[in-house]
């Protein structure tokens, strides 16, 4: 224990004469834990607005073959013939076709 408490004095009585490197690796540190936080933050947004973006009155339309929504693309061809399925509301007519 006294071991650590002359080690850690003696660090501290040193610290004047290395101050700026000190400071260097103190900001450094904190730009790696912002940078961190803002993707992790990022991340958890993107999941949030996928996770909840589904209603029940609402269906995703993707294409053959893929595997999740954000992978798929449909054609404006493609989107009329949906768009003219049975069962299919039409915009703003309150009534499935």
């Amino acid at each position: 224990m006294k071991q650590l408490l002359f080690v850690t004095a003696m660090n501290l009585r040193n610290l004047h004469q290395r101050f700026w490197s000190s400071m260097v690796i103190v900001i450094g540190m904190a730009g790696v834990v912002g940078v961190f936080v803002s993707l992790l933050a990022m991340s958890d947004g993107f999941l949030h607005a996928v996770n909840h973006a589904g209603r029940a009155d609402r269906a995703i339309v993707i294409r053959a073959g893929s595997e999740e929504e954000t992978g798929s693309s449909i054609t404006r061809e493609d989107v009329a013939v949906v768009a003219d399925a049975p069962g299919v509301l039409s915009r703003g007519s309150g009534d499935d076709r």
